[in-house]
């Protein structure tokens, strides 16, 4: 259970509260509607949460494979690779540019560190740009895909 201002939170409300803030960020986003930074604010460190619970210390060295769902007026999800900087820096700028581009960050992943991650972002991207209804809105950035079916692709396409 964590902890808030001094009171245990039960996970499984803080599950229902997780997907009622989505839903929410979902529904002002479809109607034009600016959206509580709470919201906001709670799908992205649950984003960020979901990322560092994979086991992977996201400030390890090495090449990294990541994938970002971002959400708002335009959806879209980045297939990205780090290398020589720590993610965690990375992550940081994306935030930023959500914020200025009026999305969200709703979900992520990132791999384990390799020694080269190049190959398999490049399967990566051209396999999910090869998806019927997915567009490629720049090198790295897709629409029309949710970000369940973009991460299916993405280790499917794991080279060794």
């Amino acid at each position: 259970m964590a902890i808030y201002d001094d009171h245990l939170i039960d996970p499984r409300l803080e599950e229902i509260s997780l997907r009622v803030s989505r839903q929410h960020l979902r529904y002002c986003f479809e109607k034009g509607i600016v959206p509580h930074i709470e919201d906001s604010t709670r799908v992205m460190q649950a984003a960020y949460d979901a990322m560092t619970r994979s086991g992977n210390p996201l400030d390890a060295p090495g090449e990294r494979l990541y994938l970002l769902s971002f959400e708002g007026l335009q959806s879209y999800v980045k297939v990205g690779r780090v290398e020589k900087r720590i993610f965690p820096d990375r992550l940081k700028e994306y935030e930023h540019e959500a914020e200025l581009n009026m999305v969200v960050i709703f979900d992520g992943w990132v791999s384990k560190a390799w020694p080269s991650t190049r190959l398999w972002e490049t399967r990566a991207r051209d396999a999910i740009a090869a998806v019927p209804g997915v567009q490629r809105i720049h090198k790295e950035y897709f629409s029309g895909i949710t970000f369940e079916d973009a991460l299916a692709i993405v280790q499917s396409e794991r080279t060794a």
